[in-house]
């Protein structure tokens, strides 16, 4: 009778030890996946660090393309017209503005002052306008802040990639375009994640200008910014319409 209660226990221990190098191997088995796991994200994360952004200002620019609605809608583009108001200050009227464009080059900025002075820059597709001082000086059309890869390689004289650079918190790809009619080069920056412009660098008379987009907004299936500003100007979009009928005369260079 004892022998056979000391044989249970025996059984009952052994059946323990049993069980407990069970569940340490299976603790063993999961910790070395987790480990593993562990290894193969980090060296991931190590070969998308050594690797980089893409360098290739044309996968950039075409991924661009795509977010703002894609070649197809955006190669159907014939012409657009633009108006809105610019403040200055937070809620201080400065005057409107008004672009018209042809694609793929032709473009006339306007902007209308509060006191009435009438301020212009265009390209007729073969000669630009004398820049004016004031709003639009800078030399950058306005399209490049509503769709800047819009038919781009029709428009584009120039591309080359400039790196990473941070906007806050975030980076952004930088990628140094010049376009038809433009005087000078200006910096855009995409956001990597979205591929949307998130920000323009250029400069006025060697003074540097940073335009700052935002509150994108969804126009006929284009994603289109209702907004920019500059220093203390903020320019709201009050409308864009599509292929409609622009005479070429529109963008000839005042006599």
């Amino acid at each position: 009778m004892r022998n056979s209660k000391c044989l249970n226990r025996d059984s009952e221990r052994q059946d323990l030890i049993s069980s407990v190098q069970g569940y340490s191997y299976s603790m063993q088995t999961r910790l070395a996946a987790v480990t593993l796991i562990e290894v193969v994200a980090l060296l991931t994360l190590s070969l998308a660090e050594q690797s980089g952004p893409p360098a290739d200002p044309e996968r950039i620019l075409d991924e661009a393309a795509q977010a703002e609605g894609g070649d197809n809608l955006l190669g159907t583009l014939r012409t657009l017209r633009l108006k809105g108001v610019m403040y200055w200050g937070s809620s201080h009227l400065a005057g409107d503005v008004e672009s018209i464009v042809k694609f793929p080059d032709k473009f006339r900025d306007t902007f209308v002052g509060a006191d009435g002075r009438r301020l212009g820059y265009g390209f007729d597709g073969t000669e630009s306008r004398k820049r004016l001082t004031g709003e639009g000086s800078s030399g950058l059309p306005r399209l490049q802040l509503l769709l800047p890869a819009a038919q781009w390689r029709l428009r584009y004289t120039g591309a080359r990639f400039e790196g990473q650079r941070k906007i806050g918190k975030r980076q952004a790809y930088v990628v140094r375009a010049l376009i038809r009619g433009q005087t000078s080069p200006a910096d855009y920056y995409y956001d990597p994640v979205n591929h949307l412009l998130v920000q323009v660098d250029t400069a006025l008379e060697n003074l540097p200008i940073t335009y700052r987009v935002s509150s994108f907004q969804n126009i006929d299936g284009l994603k289109i910014p209702r907004e920019w500003s500059f220093g203390e100007n903020r320019t709201v979009i009050s409308s864009i319409k599509l292929n409609i009928d622009i005479d070429d005369k529109q963008f000839a260079k005042p006599k």
